[in-house]
């Protein structure tokens, strides 16, 4: 650009041949310039990628999610249903209670279980 053909050329005045030998080099404030305008286009660019990249996966986690976080949430819904429909009342639980400790529940020590049938 102008900017560095004058930087070279201000204060020195070299012959024709010597000119064309040469390569201009901008002076440092033009090129501190041109370094700040490349960082800032390059961070815009990768602000607007990582936006899109954002977006794309917010997307996706909506409209698609992983098969076995479905699945442990219906579990989870169905077993808090099938527990409140097992939910005895207070006042079966304390009907339980009581005929228990009225009549006794018998114990079968080989079986190791309760026997419910009396």
């Amino acid at each position: 650009k102008e900017e560095c053909m004058d930087a070279e050329n201000s204060g020195k005045q070299l012959d024709q041949d010597d000119e064309s030998d040469k390569l201009y080099w901008p002076n440092t404030s033009v090129l501190t310039t041109r370094l700040r305008r490349l960082i800032t286009a390059y961070q815009r660019s990768y602000k607007r990628e990582q936006m899109k990249l954002e977006a794309l996966n917010k997307s996706d986690r909506r409209r698609r999610r992983p098969r076995d976080e479905v699945r442990a949430r219906e579990a989870e819904r169905n077993a808090a249903i099938s527990e409140k429909r097992q939910r005895w009342t207070r006042r079966e639980e304390a009907d339980f209670y009581r005929v228990v400790s009225t009549f006794g529940v018998v114990f079968d020590p080989i079986k190791k279980q309760f026997d419910w049938n009396q």
